[in-house]
């Protein structure tokens, strides 16, 4: 890695902000290799938490393509965050030495369209629709501008590849790779009767399609809940989301020997993990 400015985006817990103060020092050991600054403006972003924390610092960063993103895992969930606390006193030659690889995450960008007109987001996991009440949500999703199907139930949830480990798989979504530029809708508790008929299934659309929900509450008395990874969207009149793959990514750091398909076997698969 060159002469860079960076910053750090800390979990609010002890052992986070402990580490935090580790690797502050170890950056600010040669000023030759660059100097502190806002994460909005940053080359290098360190990430000190778990996946939420993650999630944060890359939407406060703006989801610049340039900007370099490394985690480390000190949370509950960490399958961003690629670095654990055993690899902190060897940050330094990882970052200044190249002890790393380069992956690029695709991202979601989503048009949310309400009495007061359009407002774009870029997504890393998922855009969520869910019902407000405890009664169903009425939502029409089309492929295309080609209706696809009617849907009677919680919700629905458009997740990115990476995305796809998150919610998306606890309600019974696949998981996708990145290399995968595809999005993946799922159905959350959707009614399948002879009144309402779904797939009842997850689906994939590959990059270059775009997915059309709209809220179908004629009488719009209750807002739908309407979240893009941990941002709650407020809406008056909420009438319809599209959503496409962006065509932008956001470049993560990931460490020698340690793979996709790794990680998804440490945070699924084993009892025993690492952290």
């Amino acid at each position: 890695m060159k002469n860079s400015t960076w910053a750090l985006m800390v979990k609010d817990n002890q052992r986070s902000l402990e580490v935090a103060a580790k690797i502050r020092d170890i950056l600010k050991r040669d000023a030759k290799r660059g100097e502190e600054v806002d994460i909005s403006i940053a080359d290098l972003v360190v990430v000190i938490g778990g996946d939420g924390t993650f999630l944060d610092a890359v939407r406060a960063n703006g989801f610049k393509d340039e900007t370099l993103f490394l985690g480390i895992h000190t949370g509950h969930l960490g399958f961003y965050c690629d670095g654990t606390l055993d690899d902190v006193p060897d940050i330094e030659d990882i970052l200044f030495q190249n002890k790393y690889d380069i992956y690029r995450l695709p991202l979601l960008q989503v048009n949310v369209i309400d009495e007061d007109g359009s407002r774009h987001f870029y997504i890393l996991n998922e855009l969520q629709i869910k019902t407000s009440t405890i009664g169903n949500i009425i939502l029409d999703i089309s492929i295309d501008n080609e209706l696809f199907q009617t849907l009677r139930g919680d919700g629905v949830l458009v997740a990115s590849p990476t995305g796809s480990t998150a919610y998306a798989k606890s309600a019974g979504g696949a998981v996708v790779p990145p290399e995968l530029e595809a999005m993946q809708v799922t159905e959350l508790v959707s009614a399948n009767n002879y009144a309402y008929r779904t797939l009842h299934s997850s689906f994939l659309l590959p990059k270059g399609t775009a997915v059309t929900i709209d809220y179908k509450d004629k009488w719009h008395e209750f807002e739908p809940i309407i979240g893009v990874d941990r941002l709650r969207i407020t809406t008056k009149k909420f009438k319809q989301a599209e959503v496409t793959l962006a065509g932008k990514y956001i470049q993560t750091i990931r460490l020698h020997g340690n793979s996709y398909w790794q990680r998804v076997k440490r945070s699924f698969v084993e009892e025993k993990r690492r952290y």
